[in-house]
């Protein structure tokens, strides 16, 4: 952001674009309603909204334009992370085109997603389709949630790392935060993986060699 000189974005009459690396992408996203929430009475008094950025996109987020309106409607287990993955979209988009501030969704909510409309048919499906038969589609694994241990992932014992199970809400920096030493950039390096945003409930990651 070679734009800002002066350790500020001014904001009072017109948006401005702030470029954010795509390795700080998770950790951004874990305090987002934080940063949008600093000093808000002060430097929005005006009452004028945060555009909520989106990678890949514009400062105003990712366009609808050409693309058709569905309704999901929420049911018991389920979770931002996971419908996104349904309907292969990002969770900020999903929080906006909704007004979801946090990540809390209740049972029987009807959220509204925008899907390619020559992909419609096929997204619409989704709603009416049970849990296991949503992951398979998306190529997720389906994973007993429920049953999951609140601590880090045991270590695999036939091999020489440890490993983690994804679960509901998980994302790569929140994951990295429970092992010491380790951060989002060696997670994704250790499992090939170059978008942050796509991990799975039921995925399971490489941490760090065993000690």
């Amino acid at each position: 952001n070679p734009q800002y000189r002066l350790d500020i974005i001014p904001a009072k009459t017109s948006s401005y674009p702030l470029r954010l690396g795509f390795d700080l992408a998770s950790e951004f996203a874990a305090i987002e309603d934080t940063i949008y929430a600093f000093n808000k009475d002060k430097y929005f008094s005006s009452g004028a909204l945060v555009a909520h950025p989106v990678e890949g996109a514009n400062h105003h987020g990712a366009s609808i334009s050409g693309k058709k309106k569905l309704y999901y409607t929420v049911k018991s287990g389920d979770a931002l992370g996971l419908i996104s993955s349904w309907y292969d979209v990002n969770v900020s988009d999903l929080k906006r085109w909704n007004n979801i501030n946090r990540n809390l969704i209740r049972v029987g909510q009807r959220l509204a997603i925008y899907v390619p409309s020559n992909k419609s048919d096929y997204y619409s499906k989704i709603n009416s389709m049970k849990l296991a038969d949503k992951q398979r589609a998306s190529g997720n694994s389906v994973a007993d949630n429920a049953a999951a241990s609140s601590k880090p992932s045991s270590a695999d014992a036939s091999s020489d790392y440890v490993y983690y199970t994804v679960r509901s809400g998980d994302n790569l920096w929140s994951i990295a935060q429970k092992y010491d030493g380790v951060t989002n950039k060696d997670l994704m390096h250790l499992n090939n993986i170059s978008d942050a945003r796509k991990i799975s409930v039921g995925q399971k990651l490489k941490i760090k060699p065993k000690s």
